[in-house]
């Protein structure tokens, strides 16, 4: 009876420890401006879905040559969104013009667009099984 108890032990651990192996790797290519940080955000649901501060995990990266990358590590399994934006003034925000329009390069996950808004969660996430390397360019 103990072995069995043992056995479903470490059954259930080793389950849980890979369930929170999954990664993501975020690269942004074609940087043609050097200047700033690239801003990007990992949502895991569409709760403040695009914001900064919203976001599960967010990470700001110098810019140093024209593409940046970024591994989000210990994630589980599931639906997820990115959005990355170009913070070139290194304010921590995106930058609108005076009508509301950003003046600062972003991008999403799937390209997602929205109407007069950013796009819907729904838009831009995508399934993550164990490994998955996004490659986005600001348009």
């Amino acid at each position: 009876m103990n072995k069995i108890l043992i056995i479903i032990f470490i059954v259930a651990i080793n389950s849980i420890v890979l369930s929170q192996s999954a990664k993501i790797k975020v690269k942004v290519v074609n940087l043609n401006d050097r200047k700033g940080n690239v801003s990007i955000g990992l949502f895991n649901n569409g709760e403040g879905f695009p914001k900064k501060d919203s976001g599960k995990i967010g990470v700001e990266i110098p810019i140093v040559k024209s593409e940046v990358e970024f591994t989000f590590e210990n994630l589980t399994n599931g639906t997820y969104a990115v959005a990355v934006y170009h913070d070139e003034n290194k304010n921590g925000k995106l930058d609108r013009s005076f009508l509301g329009w950003p003046i600062e390069d972003y991008v999403f996950s799937n390209y997602a667009e929205g109407n007069f808004g950013p796009p819907s969660f729904e838009d831009a996430c995508f399934e993550l099984k164990d490994f998955l390397e996004i490659i986005l360019e600001f348009k």
